[in-house]
């Protein structure tokens, strides 16, 4: 028998994946998180924006990608913060496993299928990944790995940390925890 790479279509063919957004006022930044999305090379998902009573155009941003990601739903929390509007979103959620993504993270057209192998592989219950920034500022690019390392040195010695802005879990865990 030869070894053959995991089929994502085989290994998920049960599997849902819920994407929540927390949203306020990112009329500006949500566009190019949708798009980002709908290009995905993994599919079976849904998107939860959680609107937190946004003053712009965050929501009208939000509609007009309802052509595009089919299983878009678009709602608003009953109280702003990005913890209650995380938590309503998982409330609605319907797939087996939670991707909180801030308005502002822009993921890779593979990173979907990457992040779904690899927790699958590693039979991964709570994950993060690191942040990357897309600016050229000198202090965003010190600053970022700085955050990714310390993030990661106080999750291995002392206790499970995260910045928010891209954590994964399995969504019954999500619920005992």
């Amino acid at each position: 028998c030869t070894p053959v790479e995991p089929n994502l279509s085989r290994i998920f063919v049960f599997m849902k994946l819920s994407i929540i957004i927390p949203t306020l006022n990112e009329e500006h930044y949500l566009p190019k998180l949708l798009l980002a999305l709908a290009g995905q090379t993994f599919k079976d998902f849904e998107v939860i924006v959680v609107d937190g009573s946004s003053e712009d155009k965050t929501l009208t941003a939000a509609e007009n990608f309802k052509n595009q990601l089919p299983n878009l739903k678009i709602v608003t929390a009953p109280a702003r913060g990005t913890s209650v509007q995380r938590n309503f979103g998982a409330a609605l959620a319907r797939g087996r496993f939670l991707l909180f993504l801030d308005a502002d993270v822009l993921p890779a057209a593979d990173y979907l299928e990457h992040f779904l192998v690899l927790t699958e592989k590693k039979k991964t219950d709570v994950a993060v990944a690191w942040l990357i920034p897309e600016s050229s500022r000198l202090i965003d690019r010190l600053t970022s790995p700085l955050v990714n390392y310390l993030t990661l040195e106080i999750s291995l010695k002392a206790a499970p940390v995260s910045t928010g802005a891209n954590m994964f879990f399995r969504k019954d865990i999500f619920f005992n925890l």
